[in-house]
């Protein structure tokens, strides 16, 4: 098995391509399109935005579905973190190589996706209550609900995948970096943080926590994480 150091970054050069992010000054649902882009090396401008300008421009050309981040390449205008991340993911080959390899990277997408979405209720319903944090534990974290009924949010599932591909110990989209490590890495970010589940989920997952270290020790990845490009805050409002 390849040590971190000589995982594969598949990237491309994209030349006279122009990169400006439009999102809030925060992390949020733009924290995997940086993500993508410091892997890729690639330049680009970003610029913050205020919800009111963003609501303003609803519909329209540069706010599509009335929702940011929006990625402006040259004079188009992509919405949507999902279809974002694929496209970058397009440019600089992280997608796999294969029919299977994208699907196994589509499949843990679409997990995230689920676990972001009940992240997103511990934060903003539920504001990172004791009870709410409880809630969020009993039903993505905890090894007797793999099997309840929870919509596919588990961490379970993606512990499991990560672990029919080489044991756990390398990359879970294929045997190349792939935006499915990006979004694996970042969900497991936000619960390992000492505001969410700290310690307890690295206990509960070293897999995946495993996994998370590895990610971050890609030497483009931790030059961005110890950058002043990142961003401190974490979501729109203070929490988490």
């Amino acid at each position: 098995k390849p040590p971190p150091t000589s995982y594969l970054v598949l990237t491309s050069s994209t030349h006279n391509m122009a990169l400006e992010l439009i999102y809030f000054p925060l992390r949020g649902r733009a924290e995997p399109i940086r993500l993508i882009l410091a892997l890729a090396e690639a330049e680009y401008t970003e610029s913050p935005i205020d919800y009111s300008v963003m609501k303003s421009s609803a519909g329209t050309e540069t706010c599509p579905f009335g929702q940011i981040p929006v990625l402006k390449v040259n004079d188009f205008h992509i919405a949507q973190m999902d279809a974002i991340t694929r496209y970058l993911a397009r440019k600089y080959n992280l997608y796999g190589s294969t029919p299977e390899e994208n699907a196994a990277v589509d499949m843990v997408l679409i997990a995230v996706e689920s676990l972001r979405t009940e992240y997103a209720k511990l934060i903003y319903e539920k504001q990172l209550s004791a009870e709410g944090i409880e809630a969020h534990r009993s039903l993505v974290l905890s090894p007797e609900t793999l099997s309840a009924r929870n919509g596919g949010a588990h961490f379970g599932f993606l512990n499991n995948f990560l672990q029919r591909n080489g044991g756990g110990e390398g990359l879970v989209g294929g045997n190349s970096v792939t935006i499915a490590d990006v979004q694996l890495f970042d969900i497991v970010d936000l619960h390992m943080r000492e505001a969410t589940f700290g310690e307890s989920f690295r206990a509960a997952y070293p897999l995946l926590a495993a996994h998370h270290d590895r990610f971050a020790a890609l030497p483009a990845v931790a030059a961005y994480l110890s950058s002043p490009r990142r961003h401190q805050k974490i979501n729109g409002n203070t929490l988490g």
